[in-house]
């Protein structure tokens, strides 16, 4: 009886995921937190259709996540990104949209969004999207790593990657493919500050200075498996 009670107290303290919800459309944003709401690590904390009302709600409720389309009213969704990012908000972005154009999904993460997951994917993409970018992970969903390829990031120049160890280069290649520090640190074996120290390193070493730019760089040397 006891153990039953503890436990039941510990599960009531797991913290969880407080996410933010940004779309032009009522249904689309009805619909999102309905899914959410299934959830048990996962409350959503505010919604709203307009760039320049995320960040005001983004600041007064500290999410976790934001969830966000392109095109919003006022303030397009990377826009409101990017001045998040500025501000130094302690919130990670997901883009969720319909937007399928490699430029565009680019300009996702060069505005500091941690992921990027089209609207027609499975509903289990989104939690699970939102819990990677919240672990520190940088998310692409199903068809996302595809279309980035197919539309003209191809395998480019190797020079840079002898600069890498072998275990610099795994950290790198599945943090392209969109594992999270746990995840990576679980397949690997090895502990999540490990996996931080790897991936500075891999910063540090290529000159790059978001894992946005490593996933980037990844892609474009061909070393993430796709």
């Amino acid at each position: 009886m006891v153990a039953a009670v503890m436990t039941a107290r510990h599960i009531g303290t797991v913290p969880r995921i407080k996410v933010l919800i940004a779309d032009r459309q009522t249904i689309v944003r009805q619909g999102v937190r309905s899914l959410l709401e299934r959830e048990q690590d996962i409350e959503v904390v505010a919604d709203t259709a307009d760039g320049e009302a995320l960040l005001d709600q983004a600041r007064q409720q500290a999410p976790d996540v934001i969830v966000t389309e392109i095109r919003l009213i006022l303030l397009s969704g990377l826009d409101a990104t990017r001045r998040a990012v500025a501000e130094g908000l302690p919130c990670r972005v997901l883009v969720l949209t319909d937007n399928s154009d490699r430029e565009t999904i680019m300009a996702a993460f060069d505005s500091g969004a941690r992921g990027y997951l089209l609207k027609e994917a499975d509903c289990h993409c989104l939690a699970e999207g939102i819990r990677t970018v919240n672990g520190r992970g940088t998310y692409l969903g199903p068809r996302v790593s595809d279309l980035l390829v197919s539309s003209g990031i191809r395998p480019a120049a190797p020079e840079p990657l002898p600069q890498l160890t072998l275990r610099e280069r795994e950290v790198l290649q599945l943090l392209a493919e969109g594992l999270s520090s746990k995840g990576i640190a679980f397949q690997l074996g090895i502990s999540n500050k490990t996996v931080d120290t790897f991936r500075r390193q891999c910063l540090k070493k290529l000159r790059l200075k978001s894992s946005a730019d490593l996933i980037r760089f990844a892609l474009r040397t061909g070393l993430a498996t796709l």
